[in-house]
């Protein structure tokens, strides 16, 4: 899923559609946003966000993260992580 956002055009709003609500979201003193969500739900197959302590199945860290980062105006500037 994550291959399919282009920072430039896509924006939040799609994203959150793609992938639901961020576990967490930052927002930095000059308007830009960032949105951090498990690794596991941008992954082809990801079935949700259970590390393996609980019972999940999961490949790599349970807790790894990809964080989308917006300008002010909701634009997708940069995605780190989950690689």
């Amino acid at each position: 899923k994550v291959s399919s956002f282009k920072p430039g055009s896509t924006n939040q709003t799609e994203v959150v559609a793609a992938l639901g609500k961020p576990l967490h979201t930052i927002q930095e003193a000059d308007g830009t946003k960032i949105d951090q969500y498990p690794a596991e739900a941008g992954a082809k197959s990801g079935s949700g966000f259970w590390p393996e302590w609980i019972g999940g199945t999961s490949t790599g860290g349970a807790y790894n993260m990809i964080s989308f980062e917006y300008s002010p105006g909701g634009i997708l500037k940069d995605i780190n992580g989950g690689k």
